[in-house]
């Protein structure tokens, strides 16, 4: 489990049930302390999170930071990366079509928005909203990336990784929408599509790490982070670790399905300290080809202990 003496980071990306999820810890976990950053001017914002508005310093933030804290709101993970181990950063995410209709939605039922849905669809303000909360964080190391459609399951997992007692509520939800989803024209949904491809690529790549998490979890196996950052003729480089564990993780090489070389993940990744990443980000890998292979051999590296494989 994941247990450390930091609190947990939540990015909250509007329309994807950020809210459920603030208000369902702080009204009903009554153990666990709710910080709110929703902009220095946003009511929803805590009054101590105002004060580091005021004197634009945020590193205070470490003396709020402790077990079974959570810090919600509207801002980027990188904002409070500083003082949060990535590990312990939570966001969730939604289908791009339907996300961008409920907060089209939204503005005209509070904010008064009137313009039409193609004009909010073409402009940019409102375009792939949800990439840009994970800009310059690789989704590969976020702690924990719940799927909007899959709410209930995405609460359960948070309780399971962070032993939390979160119960499954719904809050601020359009009472007028009878459906779970909107019914949306083909055309409309491809123009969203059109104007959303960053979100596209991110909701579908977060939900296939849903699926694979979501897989190891129901088998009792850790969950290792990581990621493939080249393959080439002559070699395979990349990082990988288990934030719950001190132990480097442990990396086959498989070729055609039959192990070739076995190597460590404990090589420094400059790349990923500015991340508060696990093990002082000596979480690195390397495997060396040697143009030993061809376009039709299968290479994968996996987990040893895991069979998870490394993308």
């Amino acid at each position: 489990m994941q247990l450390n003496d930091k609190g947990l980071l939540f990015s909250h990306i509007p329309k994807t049930a950020g809210t459920s999820l603030r208000l369902s810890v702080q009204r009903h976990v009554k153990s666990w302390k709710v910080y709110s950053d929703y902009d220095a001017d946003n009511p929803t914002t805590s009054r101590i999170i105002r004060k580091f508005y005021e004197t634009d310093d945020f590193s205070k933030i470490s003396d709020l930071n402790g077990p079974k804290t959570l810090l919600a709101g509207h801002f980027p993970i990188k904002k409070y990366l500083p003082y949060y181990p990535i590990n312990r950063v939570i966001s969730f995410v939604r289908d791009p079509v339907q996300r961008v209709i409920s907060h089209y939605h939204d503005l005209q039922r509070r904010h008064g928005y009137s313009e039409s849905l193609e004009t909010f669809i073409t402009q940019r303000r409102f375009q792939n909203t949800q990439s840009r909360f994970f800009k310059g964080v690789p989704v590969e190391a976020v702690g924990f990336i719940g799927i909007c459609e899959f709410y209930d399951e995405s609460i359960e997992i948070i309780n399971k990784l962070f032993c939390t007692t979160i119960p499954i509520k719904k809050f601020n939800t359009n009472k007028k929408k009878k459906e779970d989803f909107y019914v949306v024209p083909g055309e409309i949904a491809e123009l969203i599509k059109e104007s959303n491809k960053l979100d596209c690529e991110l909701y579908d790549y977060a939900l296939k790490i849903f699926l694979k998490r979501k897989e190891l979890l129901i088998s009792d196996k850790p969950f290792i982070y990581g990621k493939i950052d080249l393959r080439s003729a002559d070699k395979i480089v990349g990082w990988a670790v288990n934030p719950d564990s001190a132990d480097a993780v442990k990396l086959n090489l498989l070729v055609n399905d039959k192990i070739e070389n076995t190597v460590i993940a404990n090589n420094p990744v400059q790349d990923l300290i500015e991340l508060n990443i696990a093990n002082n980000s000596h979480v690195g890998f390397v495997f060396d080809l040697e143009n030993k292979y061809t376009g039709n051999d299968s290479i994968k590296v996996i987990v040893d202990g895991v069979g998870q494989e490394i993308d």
